[in-house]
């Protein structure tokens, strides 16, 4: 459970997507990231966030996190917390040096397999580059 995401992520934004428009990038740059879901919304045994992360509207990497979920309904926000490489291995592409602006767009789904979104359930969402 929680209400809001923690002060440690730095970058924050309202709904799914959130754009980071300063910082140094690296082939080796990590982050942390948080999301905020929806209490009333039936969620399936298990989870699937898929997390895009793009770079002048090229797709520097593309995750998928799964989770098993013993619960019908969130009674209340939680969050979900993981973390990832911003650039796929062995990859790094340029990331323009007047704007260095990299783009997270979170999708929760309902299984690893199922491709359909599960509307509006992520409220919020923080990252933090580690």
């Amino acid at each position: 459970p929680g209400k809001e995401v923690p002060a440690e992520f730095t970058y924050k934004a309202k709904g799914k997507s959130i754009t980071i428009s300063s910082g140094t990038f690296s082939s080796f740059s990590r982050f942390k990231a948080c999301l905020l879901l929806s209490p009333g919304k039936t969620v399936p045994p298990y989870l699937r966030i898929d997390c895009h992360v793009r770079s002048k509207g090229f797709l520097i990497n593309d995750l998928n996190y799964s989770y098993d979920i013993r619960f019908e309904d969130l009674l209340t926000e939680h969050l979900l917390v993981f973390s990832g490489a911003l650039f796929k291995e062995h990859i790094c592409v340029e990331v323009d040096a007047a704007k260095r602006e990299i783009q997270f767009e979170f999708i929760s789904k309902k299984s690893y397999w199922d491709s359909k979104e599960i509307d509006e359930m992520i409220i919020e969402c923080g990252v933090q580059m580690l």
